[in-house]
């Protein structure tokens, strides 16, 4: 009922038990997961919310009917390869973010949408203001955040015949023009470091990394 699901939007905080996985590449990574009913209610607001919201072509994770292998192809015939990656992509996703994007997005493809729905919603989908790897919701929510986004990125690398795709929090951009993806690099991340929303995305410089046929190319 209405006063259930208010007072987990306002304690979801003490919804999520924390545990840790082991990272492929060494170190840990931390998982927030919901509770049992938190998990039910944020199940229902990915499939009669979120699942209306439009996401961009260049996506291939957690979109239906898209995987790894669906993504690789997408750049197997290219020369040359750059991989970015962003800081804590979830986490760089805030309450405030989430609160704007619904109040003016939304309302377009939820009807009846109202700014107390905005802030009920977001509360739902955060822990500690912030999206957060384990949460039912982050995937998803996090592709449809970051459609405006995608189009630039998108625009500026056709521009270039440049292919783009985004898996989560890794972006690839693949041609087979020498010399082209180095001098891309400076449009990214001014795309990037200007966007409003989501506001706060930077890139993990440590893992740019560009590559060609003449060394192994690996893609997700």
């Amino acid at each position: 009922d209405e006063d259930f699901i208010l007072d987990f939007a306002n304690k979801q905080q003490v919804n999520y038990f924390k545990f840790q996985i082991e990272k492929r590449t060494g170190g840990m990574r931390t998982i927030y997961h919901p509770s049992k009913e938190l998990k039910y209610i944020q199940k229902i607001l990915l499939d009669d919310v979120i699942s209306s919201l439009p996401i961009h072509n260049c996506c291939y994770a957690y979109v239906k009917n898209r995987n790894i292998h669906t993504h690789a192809i997408q750049h197997k015939n290219a020369k040359y390869l750059l991989r970015l990656d962003f800081r804590n992509f979830f986490e760089s996703i805030s309450y405030k973010d989430i609160y704007e994007f619904c109040e003016t997005t939304m309302g377009i493809y939820n009807k009846g949408w109202t700014s107390s729905d905005s802030e009920i919603f977001s509360k739902l989908v955060c822990y500690k203001d912030r999206l957060t790897i384990g949460s039912v919701t982050s995937p998803s929510l996090s592709n449809a955040i970051c459609y405006d986004l995608d189009i630039k990125l998108s625009q500026l690398a056709l521009s270039k015949s440049v292919k783009y795709t985004r898996y989560a929090d890794d972006m690839f951009f693949s041609t087979k023009i020498k010399g082209v993806l180095y001098a891309l690099q400076n449009d990214i991340n001014n795309i990037i470091s200007t966007n409003t929303l989501p506001s706060k995305l930077k890139l993990n410089l440590e893992k740019t990394h560009h590559t060609s046929k003449k060394r192994k190319m690996a893609i997700t």
